[in-house]
């Protein structure tokens, strides 16, 4: 069995999904990125009752995130996912630009509890926990904002940027203390 060693379509796209020996990570087998999309699957949000559509307000909160997940990484030095974080903050601005309101920049002061565990963690046992804590947060975010949102671009974009934390959250169970390089 061939191990998976990036999950997306371009090598050279990403500088943090080369391949694992040049990271000097460990290969993640199909077996452990399938575990870590049951576990995805397992994150997902209790079924809400209906509720009616809010884009504006759930792109707002996703966008205040991801901007606290930026801040957060970059304060502990982790910043492939700072600038990951930086990039699903540019993909989202666009979809708030199109429901006419302005994107507020720059990110608010404050973390949100995950970014500042994560911000405030000493040692990398610490801040891989909060990494992951973090990353699960922030699918579960999306998870639930997806119930929010009616607009099919939209949807697509913040779905492909939960299957991004997705990818994070496997990077990281699988070799946390690698993953904080």
């Amino acid at each position: 069995m061939r191990p998976i060693t990036s999950f997306h379509c371009t090598k050279g796209s990403d500088p943090w999904l080369h391949s694992t020996a040049e990271r000097g990570l460990t290969p993640l087998s199909r077996r452990r990125a399938l575990a870590g999309a049951a576990a995805l699957l397992l994150t997902r949000a209790a079924p809400a009752a209906a509720q009616e559509p809010d884009p504006a307000g759930a792109l707002l909160e996703l966008l205040a995130r991801e901007q606290a997940a930026a801040l957060a990484y970059r304060t502990v030095g982790m910043e492939r996912l700072a600038a990951q974080e930086g990039e699903h903050v540019r993909a989202l601005a666009p979809q708030l630009e199109s429901l006419g309101l302005p994107v507020p920049f720059p990110a608010r002061p404050g973390l949100d509890g995950a970014a500042r565990r994560l911000a405030a963690a000493a040692g990398p046992s610490a801040r891989a926990r909060a990494a992951i804590s973090l990353e699960t947060e922030l699918v579960r975010a999306y998870r639930a904002a997806l119930d929010r949102l009616d607009d099919p671009s939209i949807i697509r974009t913040a779905a492909t940027i939960m299957a991004g934390h997705g990818q994070h959250l496997v990077v990281l169970q699988a070799d946390p203390l690698d993953a904080l390089e």
